[in-house]
């Protein structure tokens, strides 16, 4: 059987998506692979439809115009109203983001936020304390989900989408940056171009688990890391994920030689009470990658 080239793009497309998402999902069981697969099997090239009249606001107030519909490409993401919902946003990382994507592309690429809380004045609060003026869908009565039945696992609830809307990749930028590279790669028009090779080395961190007891509320922990380079080639920390938007890291922007260390600042902010147990994920050159370090606590 003969394919287009058009076939074999999309073939190619297909098998690296599933790559990066399969690596998302490397420490997971293999149940939570076999669903990723499944996702990008019922996912890639379906129609993601918007609602007739969708009426964008600035901080859940004041009513925007916000074109979208005719962009060569848009970036969806839907935050539901199930689990934390400052750690799902993550206001600080998407304006990195937009502003990444932004500096790179010579079209404009849209950022389409669907948010559907149970309360309001969660997402206004969130997006006042963190000055994210980026325009935002208010899906108070769950339509946008109700026309597309989204899954229920928040990593593919961010999608890529071309001008008609399909689905070109799915996954979410802020929680994995192949994930990011895979939406920049395919908006720059190099779907299957291959990467040239990055020079691996050895890390270690003094600490993969904190527990900071017991704490008061608005009582600010901070905590001090080594990072050291146990390999022969320079480390790069690439980027780093937090799994709330109330920790806060650190992390050196230089490399950092073999033979030497570098520290890394982890704080966290408690804004309520009750245990806590968070993750923070480094992503650098080293073949351990990626680090994880576990947080965690009681807020009284």
């Amino acid at each position: 059987m003969a394919y287009s080239d058009r076939s074999i793009m999309l073939l190619n497309l297909r098998h690296l998506i599933l790559l990066v998402v399969l690596g998302m999902l490397a420490s997971c069981k293999s149940s939570s692979s076999n669903d990723a697969v499944r996702i990008v099997g019922e996912w890639q090239g379906k129609e993601v439809v918007f609602p007739n009249n969708p009426v964008f606001t600035i901080f859940g107030q004041d009513t925007v115009d916000f074109n979208f519909r005719e962009a060569d490409y848009k970036v969806v993401s839907y935050v539901d109203s199930v689990g934390c919902v400052s750690c799902k946003l993550q206001l600080d990382r998407w304006k990195n983001i937009i502003h990444r994507i932004d500096s790179v592309s010579a079209v404009r690429v849209p950022f389409v936020f669907v948010f559907s809380p149970d309360k309001l004045r969660d997402v206004m609060y969130a997006t006042k304390s963190g000055g994210f003026d980026y325009p935002i869908l208010l899906d108070l009565q769950g339509e946008f989900n109700a026309l597309n039945h989204f899954p229920a696992n928040f990593n593919f609830q961010t999608m890529l989408l071309d001008k008609d809307n399909k689905v070109l990749a799915i996954g979410n930028p802020v929680q994995s940056p192949k994930v990011l590279e895979l939406y920049q790669s395919i908006i720059l028009g190099k779907d299957g171009e291959s990467k040239p090779q990055v020079s691996l080395t050895e890390a270690a961190i003094d600490q993969n688990t904190i527990d900071f007891g017991e704490i008061e509320i608005g009582n600010k922990q901070e905590t001090k890391l080594k990072l050291t380079n146990t390999g022969s080639k320079p480390l790069v920390v690439q980027d780093v994920v937090v799994s709330c938007g109330c920790t806060k890291v650190e992390y050196p922007r230089v490399p950092i030689m073999p033979g030497e260390a570098g520290e890394v600042v982890l704080s966290y902010d408690p804004d309520k009470k009750g245990a806590f147990h968070k993750t923070v994920t480094l992503y650098c050159n080293a073949k351990q990658s990626p680090l994880r370090i576990s947080v965690s606590g009681r807020v009284e």
